[in-house]
């Protein structure tokens, strides 16, 4: 966070969590991209919060890229359900994710057949992120701190 600080970042989103999770480190506001909480996690305020089997015993990350691969566009629902919560999704994608450069069918084999876990970053999310355009009102970190004066 020091690092970031020093070339001239305001905010991070590394870790992931809820909403109420947002804090400052070193002056540079941590917002956790969005999970969706299935049950009470006794170290809920930990932070940070990494992608580990611990994390997914309580809630799910769906604001990364692997798991809108994986969920498609029922995310909507989960979007609907933080919104109903007043909470806002945080959501991070590559643009690889979105419109993937072509690969080899055998390269593509050998590493699924090597570690099948890595099966989502595989599916093209462009349609799920369109729908999502489509259905759901989305800002920039920027906008969205500027507006609620978080910095």
């Amino acid at each position: 966070f020091k690092i970031l600080r020093e070339y001239g970042f305001a905010y991070d989103s590394s870790s992931y969590g809820t909403f109420d999770n947002i804090r400052k480190v070193h002056d540079i506001l941590e917002i956790p991209v969005s999970t969706y909480k299935f049950s009470r996690d006794k170290n809920e305020r930990r932070f940070p919060k990494h992608l580990s089997w611990n994390l997914l015993k309580t809630e799910m990350p769906i604001g990364s890229g692997y798991f809108i691969a994986l969920f498609g566009k029922k995310i909507s629902s989960f979007i609907t359900k933080l919104n109903r919560k007043n909470q806002p999704y945080i959501m991070f994608i590559h643009p690889w994710q979105i419109e993937k450069p072509p690969t080899k069918p055998s390269y593509i084999i050998k590493n699924l057949l090597s570690n099948p876990a890595i099966f989502p970053y595989y599916i093209n999310r462009k349609k799920t992120f369109e729908h999502l355009l489509e259905r759901h009102k989305f800002v920039t970190f920027r906008d969205y701190i500027s507006k609620n004066k978080l910095l």
